[in-house]
């Protein structure tokens, strides 16, 4: 495995992007200020029905989004409908965050436990991340806290930084 760069340890991270009023965790808007403000950026992985991953932390859009629906529900054409917040700003899916970011910064993705126990029902949304991670050009490192999640996704991607 990858040793962690330096700049994961000595650089300011910002928790699901540099977000505040008018700007939501975990969107574009969150990722370009952390991105202009020198800082690292932690994000959080959920995989919505049709496989795709999507940038969003919760399992349900209630705090978010202001809808009940869960996330592993929904298409991601669906997904596309909402807005953060009462914002502009929309759930970004990784690839979007992957051109957005493209190397600027570190980032720590957290792969978000899927069956809500930290058990072996975790799907493919690791070997998805990995897929799209392939292609990417800059500091990278995976995580979760489910280890079943870290060990298939360490499979898929055994050069990559994950724990």
């Amino acid at each position: 495995m990858a040793a962690l760069p330096a700049d994961f340890l000595t650089m300011p991270i910002a928790h699901r992007g540099l977000h505040g009023p008018g700007v939501p965790e975990n969107s574009l808007a969150a990722f370009r200020a952390a991105i202009e403000a020198g800082y690292a950026i932690e994000c959080d992985i959920q995989r919505c029905v049709d496989g795709a991953p999507v940038v969003f932390h919760d399992y349900d859009l209630s705090r978010m989004a202001g809808d009940e629906s869960f996330v592993a529900d929904l298409t991601l054409e669906d997904l596309a409908d909402f807005r953060l917040l009462k914002t502009n700003e929309g759930i970004p899916t990784l690839g979007e965050m992957l051109r957005l970011v493209a190397g600027q910064v570190p980032l720590l993705i957290e792969i978000k436990d899927q069956d809500g126990r930290l058990g072996s029902n975790i799907g493919d949304l690791q070997k998805r991340v990995a897929d799209e991670l392939k292609t990417y050009d800059g500091p990278v490192a995976v995580m979760s806290f489910n280890p079943e999640t870290v060990a298939a996704f360490h499979a898929e991607a055994p050069r990559s930084r994950s724990g």
